[in-house]
Parts: C-alpha cells; sequence; structure tokens
C-alpha cells in the first residue's frame, strides 16, 4: 500500500471517529447534566477514548493551551488542530505498520 493513501485514509478515519465520540460524548454529557445524574460507565468510557483519540495535539491545546491561542482557532480554522492530530496518528500508523512488515519474514514462494 502506498504512504500516501494509507496516511490518508487513515487520518480521514480518525478525524471522523474523534470528532464522532467527542459529539457523543459531549451529548451524553449534557443529558446528564439537565437530569443531574452523575456520570454512568459508558460516559465515562467514552469520554476517556474520546481524550485519547484527540490527543496529542487537539485536546490538550485545547485544555492548556494559552487562551488567546483558542480565538485564533474559531470557526472554520478550528478544524486545523483536530486535522493535524488526525495526521500525528496516520503517520503513527504507517509508522507501526511499516515497522511490522520489515519484522514479518517473507513467506517462501511455492514453485510448481
Amino acid at each position: 500500500m502506498k504512504k500516501a493513501a494509507f496516511i490518508s485514509v487513515t487520518t480521514l478515519l480518525h478525524a471522523i471517529v474523534s470528532w464522532a465520540l467527542f459529539l457523543i460524548s459531549f451529548g451524553i454529557g449534557m443529558r446528564g447534566f439537565d437530569d443531574g445524574a452523575a456520570p454512568g460507565v459508558a460516559e465515562n468510557v467514552i469520554s476517556v477514548i474520546s481524550k485519547l483519540l484527540l490527543s496529542p495535539i487537539f485536546y490538550p491545546l485545547n485544555e492548556w493551551g494559552p487562551p488567546r491561542l483558542g480565538s485564533f482557532f474559531d470557526g472554520l480554522f478550528g478544524y486545523i488542530p483536530m486535522l493535524l492530530n488526525s495526521f500525528v496518528w496516520g503517520m503513527a500508523a504507517w509508522w507501526l505498520y511499516s515497522r511490522n512488515k520489515k519484522s514479518v519474514p517473507p513467506t517462501p514462494e511455492t514453485t510448481s
């Protein structure tokens, strides 16, 4: 598989899954906020997975970054850190894939 295609597809899939989990976690949290109920196990698990997938760039930048930086990434520019984050995950996936591919010895070809 070509490197650019692998990284592009992985980046896109990661961005979609990360954003979906973030929205699901936010929706569950708001429903619990309205009810006044404590967060359940499912909400905690989805929240942790969402934060994990949105790291190492998006979540820390929003959580601990300087306040003025958030005003720079408002509107459509807000997708830039998320896509960069997904690109980092895509690069890491390619690195693991290529490293694993090198460590597996090729199978001997059978001759007829």
